[in-house]
């Protein structure tokens, strides 16, 4: 998303980036199971409907978005240490 805006901002001579993403969409739809991509699709196509009204999107917390492989070790370590720290963020694709 920074790449398309630095692209059409005339501003911006240069931009670098390390492991960008491409499609955005097709990156999340691999992180998510049907269950959890058909309730992230209903919640963004819900949000459509308010957000013109009130200006913003439906305040989110990031790993509804994007999922972790979780397994015994990998679990831990979030809910120690990574959930604590997160703040919201918009729900958009």
């Amino acid at each position: 998303m920074i790449i398309a805006e630095a692209a059409e901002d005339l501003r911006v001579a240069a931009a670098a980036c390390l492991n960008s993403l491409t499609d955005g969409t097709r990156a999340v739809r691999n992180m998510h199971d049907e269950e959890s991509w058909s309730s992230l699709i209903s919640r963004i196509a819900a949000d459509r409907v308010p957000r013109p009204v009130v200006g913003r999107s439906e305040i989110t917390d990031p790993w509804d978005i994007v999922r972790l492989n979780l397994d015994d070790k990998t679990n831990g370590y979030v809910v120690r240490n990574c959930t604590k720290h997160l703040a919201p963020a918009p729900v958009s694709l």
